[in-house]
């Protein structure tokens, strides 16, 4: 068997059977792969579309287990897969092109490769494209050369670090030990990044291959006090990674700190909207317990005025903010 693709399912019956589609929408033998899909609790039709499909592809293995989130589906799922490689797809996303995948995956046995990364678009609820994947043309330069996780990180990921746009050898991830972090959101982070730290030879290619929907009730579009924890602590865990690991370059250590800032200015200006704002001092004592006093300054002006003030004023910078996301509110509103 050369591909495990896990496919985690929870509430998505709007898009799933168009992401199950684009995994038979080819000439691959279905004897090269495997499809594990685990309905991870859902309460709408979703179980039953996994049942349909089930039945009509012999290589599709259902796991059926109570809600216990994104991160426990994926590792059940790792530990029935039998194939050499492993891809994640989210169950409202899809793949764009699955026989440039296999090629893909044929250069990754070639090579006994531990890591691909490829690329991906953004859509909207209905497939129509958003966007592509930032600096495709810059990154064309790499393209095809085998180097260590390293030189991913530094070259290649940016901020994106989503698991999904990866293929990933699976002796590689059990010989890790690296699993994604049960009961927490944002947990492709550290995933990918230790992986990353780890791989000795990787790949990139510039294909996209990987369809990224963007809707209103998806995990990064929506915000809650507890993806605001979530946030803090892997903030936290990133910091002390960068201090245990010396051998890191400059560029990959102010990689890291840019998506830091991206994310501890993201949840500032959550914390200073007006769901979240009554809980304003509970949330920043998160700050306090994990030793957050400083966010570091990028380029970003946005980013850079909020971390600044943040650096200044402490909790105070959510009062300060608080106006200013009331009134961009409002006029996104119409109000």
């Amino acid at each position: 068997m050369d591909l495990s693709i896990i496919v985690p399912v929870y509430n998505t019956e709007k898009f799933l059977e168009e992401c199950l589609l684009s995994i038979f929408k080819s000439g691959v033998e279905i004897n090269r792969f495997e499809v594990i899909v685990v309905n991870d609790g859902s309460t709408d039709n979703s179980f039953s579309i996994i049942k349909k499909y089930a039945q009509l592809y012999p290589n599709i293995s259902v796991i059926n287990q109570p809600n216990m989130g994104l991160s426990k589906a994926r590792n059940n799922a790792l530990k029935i897969a039998t194939g050499k490689y492993i891809l994640f797809l989210d169950a409202d996303d899809y793949l764009i092109n699955i026989d440039s995948l296999f090629a893909l995956l044929d250069t990754a046995i070639l090579h006994n490769l531990e890591m691909i990364r490829f690329e991906y678009l953004g859509v909207d609820e209905c497939g129509h494209k958003l966007f592509d994947a930032p600096n495709l043309e810059k990154k064309r330069i790499y393209e095809n050369k085998i180097e260590n996780g390293l030189f991913l990180l530094e070259h290649i990921y940016q901020f994106d670090f989503y698991a999904c746009i990866f293929l990933f050898q699976r002796h590689f991830i059990s010989n890790s030990g690296v699993l994604f972090k049960e009961g927490a959101y944002f947990e492709d982070i550290e995933f990918v990044l230790n992986l990353s730290l780890m791989a000795k030879k990787t790949l990139y290619r510039g294909e996209t291959l990987y369809a990224y929907r963007q809707h209103s009730s998806s995990i990064v579009h929506t915000f809650s006090e507890k993806k605001v924890n979530d946030v803090i602590e892997l903030t936290a865990s990133v910091r002390k990674l960068i201090n245990k690991n010396k051998s890191l370059s400059a560029k990959i250590i102010q990689l890291l700190r840019n998506n830091e800032t991206r994310l501890l200015t993201t949840v500032l200006l959550r914390i200073a909207d007006s769901s979240l704002y009554p809980c304003r001092k509970k949330l920043y004592g998160l700050f306090k317990k994990n030793d957050i006093k400083k966010i570091y300054l990028t380029a970003n002006a946005k980013e850079f005025i909020i971390a600044l003030l943040f650096n200044i004023f402490g909790q105070y910078v959510i009062n300060i903010l608080h106006p200013f996301v009331l009134l961009k509110t409002s006029i996104k509103n119409g109000k």
